[in-house]
């Protein structure tokens, strides 16, 4: 893995750390303080202007409950699906996912 994948690997799994820590906050069972210090502390370290640059992309995401997405016939349909094989046990835990991304980064 050259200088540049090693970089946009890091960026990667810094990014998604923030996203557990914003989207995924009732797995993590923190408040919100807490979280927002989890975030506070992280964004100190971070010296990557792209980083920050996707940080506030997702922070500055419109989340009003007001608008609402409508799905089509055919995502509800791919969504429906995905919730059968889900039910049936088809599907990647956090652990085997970030393993396969590794893995695929370092060919």
């Amino acid at each position: 893995m050259n200088e540049a994948d090693e970089l946009n690997a890091c960026r990667l799994f810094f990014v998604n750390d923030i996203i557990k820590i914003v989207f995924l906050n009732k797995e993590i069972d923190m408040s919100t303080i807490e979280i927002k210090k989890n975030i506070v502390d992280k964004l100190e370290s971070v010296q990557d202007a792209i980083v920050l640059g996707e940080i506030y992309r997702i922070l500055t995401l419109d989340f009003n409950t007001d608008n609402k997405y409508v799905f089509s016939e055919q995502q509800l349909s791919v969504l429906n699906e995905r919730d059968v094989a889900i039910d049936k046990g088809h599907y990647f835990t956090d652990e085997e996912a970030n393993k396969d991304l590794e893995e695929w980064l370092k060919k």
